[in-house]
């Protein structure tokens, strides 16, 4: 079977354009989603009976499970059942990398010597409905990933697992890591 000239010319060009542009493609097809620190966006933090106030992180070195970790910001609370700290951020809108995930690591420092109160529930809510919760205690580090596409608000709240009607705190929670995907 013999090929005109023009098809011959066709099939050619045809090659060399999908040899040059098959890597363009797929660059452009497969991006790297965008990590948005969780301290770039609008947040609100409060505790116990303090007003609201705008969330400013601030990083220190603490010890949790005998690692070494640079704290972001941490969460904590008096014993009392009506003290809770908590804080709300807004789901940062990216629509060229599609942020989906919020990811996040934390625990409760190994020097947090507390008689009375050991452990700690961080719970998280979206838009308002708790959706996960965990108890920490003393030395303990978790993390949590959560499918965020959906929603406008991610709350992290902290509260005693205790009521005891001392003036002892239950030990505060050290944010390590907190990022959207």
């Amino acid at each position: 079977m013999q090929y005109s000239t023009k098809t011959k010319f066709f099939n050619k060009t045809l090659s060399v354009f999908m040899t040059v542009l098959s890597p363009v493609i797929l660059l452009t097809s497969v991006q790297a989603k965008e990590q948005i620190p969780l301290s770039e966006t609008r947040c609100l933090q409060k505790s116990g009976y303090q007003p609201a106030h705008k969330f400013s992180p601030e990083i220190r070195e603490v010890t949790i499970g005998n690692q070494l970790f640079d704290s972001i910001f941490s969460l904590g609370v008096k014993n009392f059942s009506e003290y809770k700290a908590y804080i709300v951020c807004r789901i940062p809108v990216n629509k060229q990398s599609h942020n989906t995930e919020f990811r996040v690591k934390f625990g409760i420092k190994d020097d947090a010597n507390y008689e009375t109160a050991k452990k700690t529930k961080v719970t998280f809510f979206l838009d308002g409905q708790a959706v996960e919760s965990q108890i920490l205690q003393i030395g303990q580090i978790a993390t949590q990933n959560l499918e965020v596409s959906k929603n406008n608000n991610i709350s992290i709240e902290v509260t005693c697992t205790q009521k005891l009607y001392t003036l002892d705190y239950c030990p505060a929670v050290e944010f390590v890591e907190a990022s959207f995907f």
